[in-house]
This record gives structure tokens, sequence and C-alpha cells, in this order.
């Protein structure tokens, strides 16, 4: 079997779409090239907004095998990470913080999977690939967001002398109430008028 070859491309068009679908799976919708094609193409995304394409993806034969969403941060803004405590710090260190290398879905705090892989693909070497896309010379450091437990334990094993800074994400979940209305109805009067006055507002 042939050895997986890393390439960072400078967008999500460079990749082919049903590909990099393929990778996603159809559970994960903010993954898909779809969606972040139209980050893209909008300029949403891009070296004007601070958010620098640079998806790293793995090949074997002239096939798409692996990929992470990367991106060159020129920034901390739109990643719903407040870690503008640590960019102070490292640059009073005498460091510069930024540009920094980002595994993330561009302003989207959705937990999901980050390294998506093919089935047949060994997850420790595609890790150990991908590992030398996110170390390229100019970026202080690298940053993955919202990846799921299991795949940060993985990368923890892998690199353990990556750190991870634990936050909190508070979720709303649904509980039957079909729609705001029907979620007010379950309150008391005086939280439903509190939150309609908050609302008007």
């Amino acid at each position: 079997m042939s050895e997986l070859i890393l390439k960072s491309l400078p967008a999500i068009e460079a990749l082919p779409a049903a590909g990099w679908n393929a990778l996603v799976g159809d559970d994960h919708p903010f993954l898909r090239h779809e969606f972040l094609h139209a980050l893209e193409a909008s300029g949403v995304v891009g070296p004007s907004t601070g958010w620098i394409p640079n998806h790293l993806t793995l090949w074997r034969d002239d096939v798409l095998v692996g990929g992470m969403p990367h991106y060159r941060k020129l920034h901390s803004y739109g990643e719903y990470v407040f870690d503008w405590a640590w960019a102070d710090a490292w640059e009073r260190a005498g460091g510069r913080y930024y540009p920094k290398g980002l595994t993330a879905i561009p302003f989207s705090p959705v937990p999901g999977p980050r390294l998506l892989l093919a089935q047949d693909i060994d997850p420790r070497q595609a890790r150990e690939r991908l590992a030398e896309g996110w170390q390229q010379p100019g970026l202080s450091s690298w940053h993955l967001l919202y990846a799921e437990d299991e795949e940060i334990d993985a990368w923890l094993e892998a690199r353990p002398d990556l750190l991870v800074r634990h936050g909190v994400q508070f979720q709303w979940q649904d509980a039957g109430y079909g729609d705001f209305e029907g979620f007010l109805a379950s309150l008391n009067a005086k939280r439903r008028k509190t939150i309609r006055r908050e609302r008007r507002r």
C-alpha cells in the first residue's frame, strides 16, 4: 500500500466535492463541501477576513482519503473561544500569537469530528502526517475547536505535548415545545412577561 501524501490546499474548491463529502458523511452539514465553499465563495472566509483557508488533506494514489478543515487565523474572531488573554500573554512574553493554525468550522461552535478519514486509513498514521501540516513555519500554535472527546483523546495520545483548554458550552434542547410560544407557555406568567419584554428591546 502506498504512503499517505499530505497536501495543504488554499481553498475548499481545490478538493473534489464528492470525495470530501464522502469523508464527512450525512450527519455534519457544517463540514460539508457546500457549506465551506459558500463561506469561501462569498468572501466571509478568506484573506481579507483573517480566515485564510489552509485545508490539510491526505491522499493515497491521487485519491482523497483524509482531511481537516484548517485555517491560518490572523485574529480570534468567529471562533466562540475567548483566547484573548492567551494572545495578550504570548505577546507580552515576546512572541507572536498570530497567525495561528486553526482546525475548526468558521463561525460555528458545533461539536463534531474534525479529522475526516476513509475507513481503510490508519488514524494514527493520519494524525502523524497531518501534524506536519499544522507545524508550518510562521504559525505560533495549533488550535482544535469543538472536536469530539474521542478525537481529542486520540490527539493527546499521539501528541502528549498538546494542551487542553476546557470550556463550558450551554446547549438548549427542545423538550417538545414545538416553537418558542410553546416554550413560553410552559413558564409562569411573570417569567413569560419578562422574556417578552426583553425580546421587544
